[in-house]
């Protein structure tokens, strides 16, 4: 902490130090301006001289040094006589002869006379204009202004000339230099001290592109690191001028920088390390006061947080704390009721429940842990109401509580937790259990005969921590609801063996999503009508390694259960729609594929624009594909599906509804979605054979359903009879055994290709 301390501490100060020397910078570039404004503001008041005006008007050439160019030498000398470092001076007309020059200024002779331009048009946005020279070693500094006649003639300009010492600096800083640099060539016209050019031009070469990308940005400010010529490093800071050709740099050494501001930061760590002692040594000397009582009672919070109902909060001494000890237990009763009870059926919830495992556990006594589930219970708030469902669950509440006493719970809708902590009433509590399966549940003048499934999970023997016991207490339950006859359940090796064929199967489907490649199977639809099919359902399939087919059933119930149905579907989807592609190319009967939905595709706003685009990508038409929902899941998902499909139909997918006549659907849902097929219910096509009242109920059933212009196809017609009956009941479309299996891709273009 203290090393963090010092180098915050260091930087924060090395900040502060840089803003000042760019501030210092900046004024010192700014005195500079100054400084050439008032030269700027002389040599245009000395244009307007009458003497020089007369001179250049009377177009001699070069002048001998008599008549009208005494005159105008002696008005120059006069008004820059006390400006300091004014070196001389010299006046052009306008077709670039010298009119007049001063000859105490020898070096004017050799200078480049292309540097400044002698044009009218070289004064248009100015009134007049400096430049920056070098003649040898020595800077030179040129500012020039235009002579106008009376009558606004160009005649020539006037330029007085200064040498580099009114641009050098006060240094009173040892190891500082300044320089200033002409922005358009980077190359120094003065120096400070003993500086020579040659380590001047060095140090611009250091920050080449420097003054060049600061004319580009319009930056008037940088700063930039290099090493001089004796191999220091350096820091320079940059000031540009917005209306000069010319820069400003002041350079540190580094190591200069840094022991200035070691020793600063040194000395404000130091202080703030003594002011720290004091005030942890004050704190301590109160908390230590205090901290006995405080720990004890957060010691105690801690203890009731993990579940020890029956610690407080301690008696002590001091009447605050007696009664803040009073206030946190009467808090915490109430936050735990809140928090672990479910009003609805006045039981203990599953988070309290946990809580329970947690506090047994800790005991280290053997307890036994209850699931139980009421099979298809959601059938009983659909059929009758949510009131009677609500009733129900009362009356199986009330029940558990007779055998499990407090340790009770409802763990979410339909299903409830029990704990059992004396192991050997443990045959006692299943039997009680089995009574309460074994009996109706009465409510009102109905009475009801509901079917469990209960798992069982015991510690130490199948869990040694809660959370460990909690997931195989699911797998338990699960299982049991899966393929246990038996109402009641106990974790056994069948149940592991589940789990971890589970676990493959999911392993498989990552693979197989990672690879982008799923088998498709399709089985075909017969429309007996035109004799062919003409459509056909495409269905997704999962090896193993050994090349063994999972059944589909349970491939898709993993997916399901870890979120990865939807890039399965879309994968099957994909797939569909190239078979429908080539199908489409080859000319065969097939019109569309069925691909199957899942609630978790269902109910996804975004899934049908999904489908579109995979379908749009494979180069067909939107309605060459359907998607199939079954009754169950419509009501599972709706109204949030009526969205989905909607959507979808409007952009001319075709939506096919399966297993109709099961019962869940309610003709006011069957009439809001916009269905384009319908297959009935498999238990229908047995159904009709029975008598002929049920044949005639069927009958009228699709009667029904073609009202509102929808084709009905029959599932699982597997002879001839079933045939022959669903014709005479009007369905369009057969689908089963008796005309095709499902097909491999290669198997099935083999079939439609015979038939088409």
């Amino acid at each position: 902490m203290l090393v963090g301390s010092m180098i915050l501490t260091y930087f924060f100060n090395l900040d502060t130090y840089q803003n000042n020397l760019r501030h210092q910078t900046e004024t010192a570039e700014a005195m500079l301006a100054d400084t050439i404004d008032h030269l700027g503001d002389e040599t245009l008041y000395l244009s307007t001289s009458t003497s020089i005006i007369t001179l250049l008007e009377g177009g001699d050439g070069i002048a001998d040094g008599d008549g009208n160019e005494k005159e105008a030498i002696y008005v120059v000398e006069e008004a820059v006589k006390l400006m300091p470092n004014y070196v001389g001076m010299r006046i052009l007309g306008k077709d670039n002869q010298i009119y007049l020059k001063n000859t105490a200024l020898q070096i004017i002779d050799e200078l480049d006379n292309s540097a400044m331009n002698n044009s009218p048009d070289y004064f248009k946005d100015t009134p007049y204009r400096v430049d920056f020279t070098t003649y040898k070693d020595e800077a030179v500094v040129e500012v020039c202004a235009p002579v106008w006649s009376a009558g606004s003639e160009y005649l020539g300009c006037i330029s007085l000339y200064y040498d580099n010492d009114f641009i050098s600096l006060p240094d009173n800083e040892n190891g500082r230099s300044t320089i200033l640099f002409d922005s358009n060539s980077w190359m120094p016209v003065a120096t400070k001290g003993d500086l020579s050019l040659s380590d001047a031009n060095e140090e611009v070469v250091n920050c080449s592109g420097l003054l060049e990308g600061m004319i580009e940005t319009e930056n008037t400010y940088e700063s930039f690191t290099y090493v001089n010529s004796d191999g220091q490093k350096m820091m320079g800071f940059v000031a540009r001028d917005a209306q000069y050709p010319m820069a400003l740099m002041t350079s540190v050494s580094s190591r200069v920088i840094f022991q200035t501001i070691l020793k600063y930061s040194a000395y404000q760590i130091i202080l703030t390390i003594i002011l720290m002692s004091i005030f942890g040594f004050v704190l301590y000397y109160f908390y230590s006061r205090m901290k006995r009582p405080v720990l004890e009672m957060k010691e105690r919070c801690q203890r009731r947080s993990e579940g020890e109902e029956e610690i407080d909060f301690g008696h002590y001494n001091d009447d605050d704390l007696n009664a803040l000890s009073d206030t946190l237990l009467s808090y915490c009763k109430k936050l735990e009721k809140s928090a672990f009870i479910d009003f609805h059926l006045n039981l203990a919830n599953f988070s309290k429940g946990y809580q329970d495992i947690l506090r047994f556990i800790r005991k280290g006594e053997p307890f036994t842990v209850y699931m139980l589930d009421v099979a298809n219970f959601g059938k009983y708030n659909r059929i009758f109401s949510i009131e009677t469902g609500n009733k129900i669950l009362l009356s199986i509440s009330s029940g558990l509580q007779k055998i499990f006493g407090e340790q009770i719970y409802h763990v979410y809708g339909d299903r409830f937790m029990g704990i059992n902590a004396m192991q050997d009433c443990d045959d006692g509590i299943q039997l009680e259990l089995q009574k309460l399966m074994d009996s109706e549940i009465t409510v009102g003048a109905a009475s009801f005969q509901l079917k469990y499934k209960v798992g069982v999970c015991r510690y130490p023997e199948h869990g040694d921590n809660a959370s460990e016991l909690v997931r195989k207490l699911w797998q338990t339950l699960r299982f049991a609801k899966k393929y246990s006859e038996e109402g009641v359940v106990i974790y056994n090796q069948t149940v592991l063996n589940d789990v971890e064929r589970e676990s493959k199967i999911l392993e498989l489907l990552n693979r197989q999503i990672e690879l982008q490649d799923f088998d498709v199977w399709y089985q075909p639809v017969y429309d007996y009508k035109k004799k062919c099919y003409t459509t056909a359902e495409a269905l997704m399939r999962l090896q193993d390694e050994n090349g063994q087919y999972i059944p589909p059933y349970e491939a898709i119930r993993v997916a399901e259960k870890n979120n990865l149905v939807t890039e399965v579907g879309e994968l099957v989807l994909t797939k569909a729609c190239q078979t429908m592609k080539f199908l489409s190319d080859q000319k065969t009967s097939i019109e569309n594929i069925t691909v199957n939905l899942s609630v978790q595709q269902l109910v996804d706003q975004n899934y049908g624009k999904k489908t579109l685009n995979i379908i749009r990508e494979s180069g067909i038409t939107p309605d060459r594909i359907c998607v199939e929902i079954t009754e169950a899941l419509l009501l599972q998902s709706f109204p949030a599906a009526i969205d989905v499909l909607n959507q979808m139909h409007a952009a001319g997918i075709r939506i096919v509804l399966d297993n109709f006549g099961s019962g869940e659907v309610s003709i006011s849902y069957f009439s809001q979605v916009p269905f384009a097929f319908v297959k009935l219910d498999h238990r229908l096509v047995q159904q009709v054979q029975q008598n002929q009242e049920q044949f005639e109920f069927v009958q009228k059933m699709v009667e029904m359903i073609k009202i509102k212009e929808v084709k009905v196809v029959a599932e699982r017609v597997e002879t001839k009879e079933d045939l022959n009956w669903m014709i005479r009941c009007g369905a369009d479309y057969v689908q089963g055994y008796y005309y095709s299996k499902p097909l491999e891709e290669n198997d099935f273009w083999e079939l439609v290709k015979k038939k088409s």
